[in-house]
């Protein structure tokens, strides 16, 4: 009876422990997450969240029938003032992400402050989100279903199955504020990447056009 009274203790302690972690965790972004107010938006609902000492990532439900995407760019505009205006709310190299997922539990969109290569070797030199991953076949659908524009530095471009895309499809990219560079990230072959160089520099003609190729990215130069 006694060892059980100590396992009983025991287990309350942890518990009452890991409360309190969660309590500090919840004061520390208190102010973050009331100026993002997830679930004050159109279209989003915060799902769950992931912290750890190097790392936050929320889980954010997108109906994108209901504004999900423009709901989701307007918080991750939020975000980036709001780190700029208080540039040392979050420890030094910290990852952050927003991942947008379906109700399924699928991954829509995710942006980011680490670039395609932050498994090898990736200095987080800031906490803006300047990366934003994304499905072509769901960004494109996107662009087509919306007026949605996007503010963001970088676009990482994945795929989803081996469909045949138009390189005209490409020129979505003319809605996105402030593009310096987009990353080709395919696993299946999407047609001739002259093709889809010209469309993206003929909308963005600053624009870099990157592939990457295992654990490198190559500049693409017509």
């Amino acid at each position: 009876m006694k060892k059980l009274v100590v396992s009983v203790l025991v287990v309350v302690a942890f518990i009452c422990l890991c409360r309190a972690i969660y309590v500090d965790l919840s004061m520390d972004y208190r102010q973050w997450n009331k100026e993002l107010n997830i679930n004050g938006k159109d279209g989003l609902h915060l799902d769950s969240s992931y912290i750890s000492d190097n790392e936050i990532k929320l889980y954010i439900e997108c109906d994108s029938y209901k504004g999900g995407y423009e709901s989701l760019s307007e918080i991750v505009d939020i975000h980036n003032r709001f780190v700029e205006q208080n540039p040392d709310y979050f420890p030094s190299g910290y990852k952050i992400s927003f991942e947008a997922i379906h109700p399924s539990g699928l991954t829509l969109m995710c942006y980011s402050n680490a670039d395609p290569l932050f498994s090898v070797d990736v200095n987080l030199d800031t906490p803006k989100l300047e990366y934003c991953y994304v499905d072509i076949y769901e960004i494109i659908k996107a662009m087509n279903n919306s007026d949605l524009e996007l503010n963001v530095p970088a676009l990482v471009l994945t795929d989803s199955n081996s469909g045949q895309i138009s390189s005209e499809a490409y020129s979505f990219v003319g809605r996105i504020h402030g593009l310096k560079k987009v990353i080709i990230d395919y696993k299946h072959d999407h047609g001739e990447i002259a093709d889809i160089y010209k469309v993206i520099t003929s909308n963005v003609p600053s624009v870099k056009v990157y592939q990457k190729s295992l654990n490198e990215l190559k500049e693409y130069v017509n």
